[in-house]
Formats: C-alpha cells, structure tokens, sequence
C-alpha cells in the first residue's frame, strides 16, 4: 500500500483560499467593492498585518517567529518563522513581500536582511544593507525600499540607503543624508515623500522635529516640530495625516497621540492611550488605527489598542500571542471574501 503524504498548507495559505463566505468582496488588492465596483479610499482598505522580528535574550532560534493579525476577525495567527533572529528592525512591504532589514540578534548590530513571499509563504535571503544599523526608518516610494538613521551600536546615524527590487542584480546603495543623526525615530510614506520624525542623537538629546525626503529632489525638507519630544515610537498615515503614538522622551514612557496636518504643517494632541508603550508600533486597516506592543518602563507588553478617529477613543484587542514587546510591523491587502458582519471591529468579543 502506497501511503501519500500530503503537505498541511500553512495558515496564510489558507487564509488566503478562503472563499467560502459570501457578502462584501474585496478586489486582489483589498479594496472593499459595492454595486457600482468603487474602492474604499485607501485608510479604509482590510489588512492582515504582520508582526515581524522579536528581540530574544538568548538568541533561541524558535523565538524568531511570524504571526500575523486579522482586525477584522481581532484574531492573531502564527506563520512561517523567520529565517534569522532580529529585533529592532526594519520591515518594508513591496507588493506581497514582507523584508526583514538589519536589526539586532542581542549580540550586535546586523547589516543581513531576508523577505519573505507570502504567495509562496517562504523566506529568502536578500542583499546585505552596506551598514549595519538597528532602530531605523523605513519605507517605500515607487517600488524603492529606503532605510535612514538608526543605531550602529556606536552612535545614531544619519545616512539613508536604497534598494530597488526590481533591478536585475538589486543592492543597497547610498542615498541623500538626513539634515541630522535620528537614533529610533518614527516613519511612514505620505503623498509619495518619505517622513522621518523625533529620535534622539543621545539620550539627553532626543528631536521634537522631523524632516520628509523628496526623491524627485533629492532633498529633505523639515517639518513642524511636534508638541512632545520623544524616540522609540510609531508613525503611520490615516486620512490624508500622519499619527505618531507613545515613545520615550528622555525621562519617561508616553501614552501621548499626536497628528500632523501636511496641509498646514501643524500637529494636533488627541486622546491618551490607555497604557504608556515605547518601541511600540502603528498600523492601520480599516479605518482604524491600531498600536501593538511595546515598554511600558516596568515589562514588555503584549497588548494590541484600536483607536478610532470618529469618536477619538481608545478601546483594547486580542494580546498577540507570540510576541511581547518591542516589534515591527508590516501590512498586506486582504485578497480573500469578507463576511459583512465581521467587517465591523466593534461587534467583535475578545477571546
């Protein structure tokens, strides 16, 4: 008797054959389609988002795991492990790939990066960054990955690299300065323009400002400084406007909320979190802006808040369940059906 072994798809691979439910769909790229086949606008596309790298004391290999989060279904799902401890790190998302750049394996600075394809649901090694570099901003332009400042395990940085993908032979290289060293600032891409703001140079000297890079200028450009200085925070773009949450300020663990208008260069104070998070990191998926993770200057925190911008209100969701702490996060476009009735995060109860 033959016996055929047959390989257990992985959970993203079956998230993403999921059709079976019937009611909104959603178009490749996540989009929510009515009767006329008009997209939500962008801040109101579903997304799975990826909570990528874990800073591990003891180097254990199965501490490099992947899970990933459903908003809509408030559920968190472990996937495919990384190939190489890192934490601190920089996650950019190009298309369907999700890169894992430098970072820190608790024993020095790493230059080494790896991407992973969730078609394929398989890590690979990527091109080397020329410097090694942790706590960094990151994002991508037109295809085009960009890393700027950080942390060498010496000093904080002010150099940028850049990859594009799509080269032939593609390789990190060596892109405009920023106008200063920022050591873990926040980041986040808005109308094409590259926004690196706070971070420190030392921990006595941590930025209230920030600066955007223009690649078709090749120029930074510095923006309003923001009401509270702080590093060790997340950025991410709601509605047209950039959100920055939490981080440290140099004496103390901030639960703060600020948004900043392009339009007039101002940033607006908005409603506390419920806990303080340093290192902590923003996404947003349907209109909502979520915050995972981080220090709250006693432990590390596996606690995940919503924040809704309509009702400027914070409310709790799922803990992650494999990780705590500082992480990063990268998002992909939901291509499966959606349940109608679980689109709403307000009807969803914590497990």
């Amino acid at each position: 008797v033959q016996v055929v072994r047959r390989e257990q798809p992985s959970p993203l691979k079956l998230l993403y054959s999921s059709s079976t439910m019937s009611a909104t769909v959603y178009d490749i790229s996540g989009n929510e389609m009515d009767q006329s086949n008009e997209p939500l606008p962008l801040s109101d596309k579903h997304y799975l988002i990826f909570a990528v790298g874990l800073l591990s004391p003891i180097c254990n290999p199965s501490d490099s795991t992947m899970a990933f989060y459903e908003p809509i279904r408030n559920k968190w799902t472990e996937c495919q492990k990384l190939p190489s401890i890192r934490g601190r790190n920089g996650v950019a998302v190009c298309g369907r790939k999700i890169y894992a750049i430098g970072g820190n394996d608790s024993k020095e600075r790493l230059k080494t990066c790896d991407v992973y394809d969730s078609e394929t649901d398989q890590w690979t090694e990527a091109r080397n960054l020329n410097s090694v570099r942790s706590a960094m901003a990151t994002g991508v332009i037109d295809g085009k990955i960009y890393v700027a400042g950080g942390y060498d395990g010496r000093s904080a940085l002010d150099s940028m690299e850049m990859l594009n993908p799509s080269d032939p032979e593609p390789a990190w290289t060596m892109a405009q300065q920023m106008s200063k060293l920022r050591g873990a600032p926040a980041s986040c891409v808005l109308n094409g323009m590259l926004y690196v703001i706070g971070g420190y140079v030392g921990i006595h000297q941590i930025h209230k400002d920030g600066e955007f890079f223009n690649p078709a200028t090749n120029t930074w450009t510095a923006i309003a400084p923001m009401r509270h200085r702080r590093c060790r925070f997340g950025a991410t773009v709601l509605n047209g406007q950039i959100y920055v949450a939490g981080g440290f300020d140099g004496t103390a663990f901030l639960r703060d909320l600020e948004r900043y208008d392009p339009v007039t260069n101002t940033w607006t104070v908005l409603k506390q979190m419920k806990e303080r998070r340093s290192r902590a990191s923003l996404a947003v998926s349907g209109g909502k802006l979520y915050v995972f993770g981080g220090f709250d200057g006693l432990q590390n925190l596996t606690s995940v808040e919503m924040y809704d911008p309509q009702t400027n209100t914070w409310i709790y969701r799922a803990d992650m369940i494999a990780h705590s702490g500082g992480i990063s996060v990268g998002c992909l476009p939901i291509p499966a059906l959606i349940s109608l009735s679980l689109a709403n995060p307000e009807t969803d109860h914590l497990d």
